[in-house]
């Protein structure tokens, strides 16, 4: 099979190639704590293959990082995006010519594009080139497979959502399936034990944006942190059996698992991108739309290369947590001596690692249930598969009932994470105090206050609460700077 892309390394002289090595050998160097030793060491070995370089060949042509570039970006010509087509290329082995599909793995993942990020700003271009390329590559893929195909599929992205959701659906029944004897159980325990249970979450309470790269063929879509222990006090349960019915609904498995793509031109030919981002929203206050309209005022004006779509699962549960959230802040937290008194007393309980007081406690059913089942439901669908490194390339979190106290939690999570990893959070969130405070006494929480872990960046924003993220979206993203 001829590559459907046109390479450029025939035209490159050998000191021209000797100046891409000393460059992407310097990338390499910059990410190879974060992408592994191994893979960095075997991504060098495959680029000199390749170039046709040997290590003596590189001793005997030894070029400073300054002369390097100078070279690839002459004025007589200047082949520093040709260098970023060619290298692309290579990690998705489009370079095998002559070989036949069943011997090429296709695959461009997080840890290939840190890597062509890298090198993107050693070779002094702007970020926004790599993305530009991307968009080319994926458009000469996509026309060569129209060209080879006799039949009336597209192969575009709705054939690319559809198997987002297959792949999705596969790993929700076998979630769901596995645990239907532990729900059975749960159900019991909960009956035993009168209202008192040990539940497992790590669900979402606010938006998550997680940006996945992903190879032609697609693979894996998710792999969150999942696993803060919450001891969940049940207030204002009279009986074991409707504790056992709680309990029982809290624990069910997933039926609503899909994505919707958004903000696709409607006036060119749907062709997919090497990138994707997927976004999450943890709740919905008014209307299953708001698993889109924020991300689409997000995004309206981004420069991103990529299709973006949002995931849309467990409506109903994320609905009644945003209606739970809204009758909580608007009429029974408020008889409590009004909002202010609330937001400090619920503030300092949990800052302070002391009790709420049992004023508010009385209130906590309004809330505790929606945010207990729509977490659990918010877990459920993130389930991680394994093996999936390499396959996120930047994840943000807002407002996440995360705790910042499982350090090794973070640096599983983070291990899957080759972009940037970032942390939202407002200190006035009392919404999310309230509610993380009827669970749990720690006091490192993502979504309240930074997370002390390498890596992690941590951005405090200037909200009012917890319902708040859902119009600050936009103007998050335009802050942290993604696609910059």
């Amino acid at each position: 099979m001829d590559s459907p892309i046109q390479l450029s390394i025939t035209s490159w002289t050998q000191r021209q190639r000797c100046a891409v090595a000393r460059v992407a050998g310097d990338a390499l160097a910059r990410v190879e704590p974060i992408v592994s030793q191994s893979w960095a060491h075997a991504w060098w070995f495959r680029m000199l293959h390749y170039l046709q370089l040997s290590q003596e060949d590189l001793a005997s042509n030894a070029l400073g990082y300054e002369q390097a570039v100078a070279l690839l970006s002459t004025d007589t010509r200047d082949i520093r995006i040709e260098v970023l087509i060619d290298l692309i290329a290579v990690s998705m082995q489009l370079d095998k010519q002559g070989q036949t599909d069943k011997e090429i793995q296709v695959l461009y993942d997080a840890r290939s594009r840190r890597f062509l990020a890298e090198l993107t700003r050693l070779l002094q271009l702007d970020a926004s080139d790599l993305g530009a390329v991307e968009r080319s590559i994926g458009q000469q893929i996509y026309f060569a497979l129209k060209e080879s195909t006799t039949s009336d599929d597209d192969g575009n992205t709705s054939h690319r959502t559809a198997m987002m959701d297959e792949s999705a659906q596969k790993t929700i029944e076998a979630t769901n399936k596995k645990k239907k004897a532990f729900r059975w159980l749960a159900t019991g325990a909960g009956i035993i034990g009168g209202g008192a249970v040990i539940a497992l979450t790590g669900g979402l309470a606010a938006p998550l944006l997680a940006p996945l790269i992903v190879g032609v063929t697609g693979a894996t879509f998710f792999a969150t942190a999942g696993g803060v222990a919450l001891i969940t006090s049940l207030f204002g349960l009279t009986g074991g059996g409707l504790a056992g019915w709680k309990m029982h609904r809290r624990t069910k498995g997933i039926e609503e698992f899909g994505f919707k793509q958004i903000l696709a031109a409607t006036d060119v030919p749907p062709i997919p991108t090497l990138q994707c981002t997927i976004c999450v929203s943890g709740f919905l206050l008014e209307s299953v739309d708001e698993t889109r309209t924020p991300w689409e005022r997000a995004f309206a004006t981004s420069r991103n290369y990529n299709d973006i779509y949002c995931l849309e699962y467990e409506t109903e549960a994320l609905l009644q947590l945003g209606y739970a959230f809204r009758r909580f802040i608007a009429n029974q937290a408020m008889t409590y001596a009004g909002k202010e008194v609330a937001m400090h007393t619920a503030l300092h309980a949990f800052f302070a690692a002391v009790a709420l007081p049992a004023m508010l406690l009385k209130v906590a059913d309004v809330i505790d249930n929606q945010w207990v089942i729509a977490t659990d439901r918010s877990r459920k669908a993130g389930e991680a598969r394994r093996n999936c490194q390499g396959i996120v390339d930047h994840v943000v979190l807002m407002g996440a009932p995360i705790s910042g106290q499982e350090i090794e939690n973070w640096r599983g999570v983070l291990s899957v994470v080759s972009g940037r990893f970032i942390n939202c959070y407002t200190t006035k969130d009392w919404v999310l105090a309230f509610v993380y405070r009827l669970h749990s006494m720690d006091t490192d929480v993502a979504g309240l206050k930074a997370v002390n872990v390498p890596r992690v960046e941590n951005v405090e924003l200037q909200l009012e609460g917890h319902t708040d993220y859902r119009e600050a979206v936009a103007d998050i993203m335009k802050n942290i700077g993604l696609d910059k």
